[in-house]
């Protein structure tokens, strides 16, 4: 979910006007009208990568065999569907590729 930046409101959640501050984008920089998601192809994509990626931080082979996995149930249940990335470098192309501001990524190794 996108949270845009705290900006003052009143307590009918309007918000309060202040010169210093740069007015609310409408969207998020990826969301497309059809497409909250963007750049992933829906919720669920966008889940599983969170998932993964930022709170497991999980190894590229684990996130290959989750991918393997997710395809099996797909071909097992004849699902029309597929998976959205058929590499893990697909997945990281995708997330690569959001535009939602400048924030780097840091580890710490403990």
């Amino acid at each position: 979910m996108y949270y845009p930046p705290a900006h003052p409101c009143a307590e009918d959640r309007t918000f309060l006007h202040h010169p210093n501050l740069t007015p609310l984008p409408a969207h998020p920089p990826d969301a497309l009208l059809d497409n909250p998601w963007a750049p992933f192809e829906d919720q669920i994509a966008f889940e599983w990568a969170q998932k993964r990626y930022v709170e497991l931080q999980a190894l590229k082979k684990q996130i290959w065999q989750g991918l393997d996995l997710w395809s099996a149930i797909l071909l097992r249940e004849k699902s029309k569907h597929n998976i959205p990335w058929k590499s893990v470098e697909e997945l990281y192309t995708t997330i690569d590729s959001i535009q939602a501001g400048n924030a780097p990524w840091f580890t710490h190794k403990l």
